[in-house]
């Protein structure tokens, strides 16, 4: 290959115009999704504005905790100050507001041109904003019981099965007189296929195996990362995390919240509501409670229809001003609770509301209670309503428990930890101040020790720090933690090693009697594998952090893994971007730089 003045460096040190235009367009966009994230935000509160008034706002809350309050089409946004409680102005207003949509949520403080583009600051984790974190224990053997109750109560409505008797984890089943075990036996295997059933003598045994269990207690898991996902939605809260913790653990963070008392009520409660017949009186297996006023009740051990049909529920008045829970069921439930009703006309039906708590010694305890007892007047909708309820208060968290859904496991909060504002900005400003000191000591050592090169080095430096800020600002679920920020010292680091291999080869090219321009082509050449093999090992190492870690640990090897992507484009893109068109076409030897 000719590197004469006429062809060689001006045909080899030469970037395609589609290249410059690529990384101007992303330094550009990154940039501007970055800025947000130098303003910061603050917390805020966005409310279905209905007939309520700015002013009345004003009133509710104290003057010192709203910045400012904006007019969102039909809603409205109340700005907070850094040193208001976000959750107490959120209780003021919901007891203001009865029936209105609360919901909490950040502002950010970058000018309205900038919030014109739909660009927000990167979200915060519980260590650098402060907030409540709560670990769960989730009962899933409570889930294993309840797949077993639930064989047991189909298989005795089976016309040919006379008793059934739990033991364990398995189910004794006793057949009629004159029933044909054979085809029993079939049938039950069709239904359970996923159970074991051995037949002995008159008798079969239907036993759940260890494989299910395993299966019904991770789907109990699942189960309740969904609810308490779907919880913490309905309250009001966008920026909550919740993970699995180990075996049977749940980890919940719910940054910028100090008093956790509302979350606590809600995320600790296992509650579901059920719709049972009444009988007249005494009768065999049916469930002996009292109803609202104390009197006996006689309820059907078997429910007409669960909590889990519910799709919606919406707490309101009824037109005695009453609390009133307004009920739609999906289109199975409808179709349930349709034909019951219009084959019970005339009977009473009663709405059970159980909750599970655990007692000290770890022993989960079941409370039923009668909510509701009425008549069935005609056959009910897919839409109905439930009344009886004690105040306001009580219907509102019964219609979020129900919106939610009902746990099949029950869940004990046995860790509760609460990290004060100022204790998150200490964090910031120590990990910025650490990220400050290695960026100037990095700046200064390429600037000083590479000199014309170096200034290039420095430059994209700061591009990569702004890039990366943009790009996590934009990633979905992303969220900038104190090890985070160790990533990002650390990205520095790295981007700094990137430059400094390439310009160590370029160095030792040129000591070897290469031209400046060749020896800028080769050394980015010969550098360009080495960097890739050193990123690339590093950026499957913060995947498998990503993947097998938990909330800081997954803030580190997010900030880490973007961090590698950024220095490479930053790294080797950029600085030839800038490099080849001032000294890529030098053909002087012996160059010193």
């Amino acid at each position: 290959m000719s590197y004469s003045r006429g062809q060689g460096p001006l045909l080899v040190n030469r970037l395609a115009g589609w290249k410059y235009a690529v990384l101007l367009v992303s330094l550009v966009l990154l940039t501007l999704s970055a800025l947000p994230t130098l303003f910061g935000d603050s917390p805020s509160l966005t409310i279905s504005k209905g007939d309520t008034t700015i002013g009345q706002l004003r009133q509710w809350l104290p003057k010192d905790s709203v910045q400012r309050i904006d007019q969102q089409g039909d809603s409205l946004r109340l700005v907070l100050t850094d040193q208001s409680d976000p959750m107490a102005a959120k209780a003021a207003l919901e007891k203001a507001l009865p029936g209105h949509d609360v919901v909490l949520d950040r502002s950010a403080k970058a000018p309205a041109w900038l919030q014109s583009l739909g660009l927000s600051p990167i979200k915060l984790g519980l260590d650098l904003r402060g907030g409540v974190q709560f670990i769960l224990a989730v009962d899933t053997q409570a889930a294993v019981n309840a797949q077993i109750q639930s064989a047991k109560d189909n298989l005795e409505d089976l016309l040919d099965i006379a008793a059934v008797t739990p033991q364990g984890q398995t189910l004794q089943l006793r057949p009629r007189l004159g029933a044909d075990l054979a085809a029993l036996q079939r049938l039950v295997s069709r239904q359970y296929p996923h159970w074991q059933l051995q037949r002995q003598g008159d008798l079969l045994r239907l036993s759940l195996t260890p494989q299910e269990a395993s299966q019904q207690q991770l789907l109990a898991m699942e189960q309740t990362l969904s609810i308490m996902r779907s919880r913490i939605q309905e309250l009001g809260i966008t920026e909550a995390a919740v993970m699995r913790d180990g075996k049977d653990r749940v980890r919940i963070e719910i940054p910028g919240v100090q008093d956790p008392a509302a979350a606590k009520a809600i995320i600790g409660a296992t509650a579901s509501l059920e719709f049972r017949e009444v009988y007249p009186g005494p009768k065999a297996g049916a469930l002996a409670i009292k109803d609202q006023v104390g009197r006996p009740l006689w309820l059907a051990a078997k429910p007409i229809l669960t909590g889990s049909r519910i799709v919606d529920a919406r707490a309101g008045l009824d037109e005695m001003g009453r609390p009133q829970v307004s009920i739609q069921v999906d289109n199975q439930g409808a179709a349930t609770i349709g034909d019951y009703s219009r084959s019970h006309i005339g009977q009473a039906m009663a709405t059970l509301f159980t909750e599970y708590q655990k007692g000290p010694q770890g022993q989960t305890s079941k409370t039923s209670r009668v909510i509701n007892v009425a008549n069935i007047q005609s056959a009910l909708p897919a839409s109905f309503r439930i009344t009886g309820i004690e105040d306001g208060s009580q219907a509102r968290q019964l219609a979020l428990l129900l919106r939610a859904g009902s746990l099949t496991a029950p869940v004990t909060i046995i860790q509760q930890s609460t990290l004060g504002p100022s204790l998150g900005k200490d964090n910031i400003h120590n990990g910025l101040m650490a990220l400050a000191l290695g960026l100037g000591s990095c700046l200064l050592f390429v600037a000083l020790w590479y000199r014309r090169f170096g200034w290039v080095a420095n430059l994209a430096l700061v591009a990569n720090l702004f890039m990366l800020l943009g790009l996590m600002a934009l990633v979905p679920g992303a969220v900038l933690t104190l090890p985070g920020i160790a990533g990002l010292v650390l990205t520095v680091g790295m981007a700094v090693d990137t430059n400094v291999l390439i310009f160590e080869r370029v160095k030792e090219l040129v000591r070897d009697g290469k031209s400046l321009g060749q020896a800028i082509h080769l050394g980015y050449d010969n550098a360009f594998r080495t960097i890739l093999d050193a990123n690339l090992t590093t950026l499957i190492t913060a995947v498998i952090l990503y993947g097998l870690g938990q909330g800081p640990v997954r803030g580190f090897a997010i900030s880490l893994g973007l961090g590698l992507l950024t220095s490479m484009v930053t790294g080797i893109v950029g600085t030839r971007a800038i490099i080849n068109p001032l000294w890529g076409r030098d053909n002087r030897k012996g160059v010193r730089i």
